[in-house]
């Protein structure tokens, strides 16, 4: 995928042929999902128009300057990111590393939004041509959702649902449904929402008993199999 990329370990810098950046430029430069490729030590090979737009660089012929950056990096040249941060990594391990997958949530944090927005991120090797991984691939998605139960199942990812699973649920147990489904604990629920740990202990207690379920992993299963794992509240919506 990469064939040409020649990784540097004591210079630390990286050479990749033009036309290998034309090729993912041909793929993915006009689409509107975020992708971008890094080598196996995080540093980008090639960053889409879609992904820096979200990083706040809005210059289109800037994803050929980003060879051997970090985000901290890009994040310095950014306009109105704050900051970002991964909520949740699910992955499923294969004894073939060059087929691992592995998903994650992405919170970004703009000075032009007042809420927060959420990317599902897919991340799969890249290979060069006799089969060594050298970097990693990834791809962003606004509003869809993965769970564990579909990762480890070969599932696609689901487009998010706006529709309340339950009329009886006040807004901010919403929220706290939202982050139950993100695999939020009552601590990292109760910092994303401003509010104390017992604060969120309660609202998990209350929606615990309104779904009729004991635990997380109850939770998680009335949620598939109420179709309603794909729930997220508008708040965390890029819309």
């Amino acid at each position: 995928m990469v064939d040409g990329y020649i990784n540097d370990h004591i210079n630390g810098s990286q050479h990749v042929l033009v036309n290998q950046l034309h090729t993912y430029e041909c793929l993915w430069g006009r689409s509107s999902d975020p992708w971008y490729v890094k080598d196996t030590e995080g540093r980008f090979i090639y960053a889409n128009s879609a992904y820096l737009r979200i990083l706040g660089l809005k210059n289109s012929d800037f994803h050929y300057d980003v060879i051997g950056l970090t985000e901290p990096d890009l994040l310095v040249r950014g306009g109105n990111l704050v900051s970002y941060e991964v909520l949740n990594v699910l992955q499923q391990p294969s004894l073939d590393v060059s087929v691992d997958r592995t998903s994650f949530f992405c919170k970004f944090n703009h000075k032009e939004k007042e809420d927060p927005f959420y990317f599902l991120f897919e991340s799969m090797p890249a290979v060069d041509g006799v089969g060594s991984v050298v970097g990693f691939s990834f791809h962003g998605r606004s509003n869809f959702i993965m769970t564990i139960p579909m990762l480890l199942g070969g599932r696609v990812p689901l487009p998010v649902s706006f529709i309340s699973p339950n009329r009886s649920f006040s807004s901010r147990e919403l929220d706290v449904f939202s982050l139950l489904l993100l695999g939020g604990t009552s601590l990292t629920i109760s910092e994303k929402l401003g509010i104390s740990k017992r604060s969120a202990e309660t609202y998990i207690h209350y929606i615990y008993v309104k779904t009729g379920v004991k635990n997380h992993s109850e939770f998680m299963m009335y949620c598939h199999a109420d179709g309603i794992v794909n729930f997220i509240a508008k708040k965390f919506s890029l819309t």
